[in-house]
């Protein structure tokens, strides 16, 4: 089994893969992406970790978060406004990358601090 998790910021987007053979790290400019998706795709396509799908995703987000889209699930995100991203999806995100449903978390990057 193998995890993702990260911390997105309006400047950078630090990522980490951690699998049976370890630990993958990689740190992107989060405005050279149109969302979340993309910079995810782009993570996963990386040689080390490019034909693994990773059983759980976590990710601290600099933005506040809300349960519109997913009833009953606070996994919403509207991004710091610097992105100019549209609002993240985790049941959208989760469909693009090929992810099973309910894989995938959001935590306000002030919240994640506390774990």
């Amino acid at each position: 089994s193998c995890v993702v998790v990260g911390d997105i910021g309006g400047t950078n987007a630090r990522l980490q893969f951690w699998g049976p053979s370890g630990c993958v790290r990689r740190v992107y400019r989060p405005s050279s992406f149109t969302g979340l998706a993309p910079l995810l795709q782009k993570f996963l396509s990386e040689d080390e970790i490019a034909n693994a799908r990773p059983s759980g995703v976590v990710l601290a987000i600099c933005g506040p978060i809300w349960n519109e889209g997913r009833s009953n699930d606070p996994n919403n995100v509207v991004m710091a406004d610097n992105l100019r991203w549209p609002p993240q999806h985790t049941h959208e995100l989760e469909e693009a990358l090929g992810l099973a449903p309910y894989t995938m978390r959001f935590l306000n990057d002030f919240e994640a601090i506390g774990y």
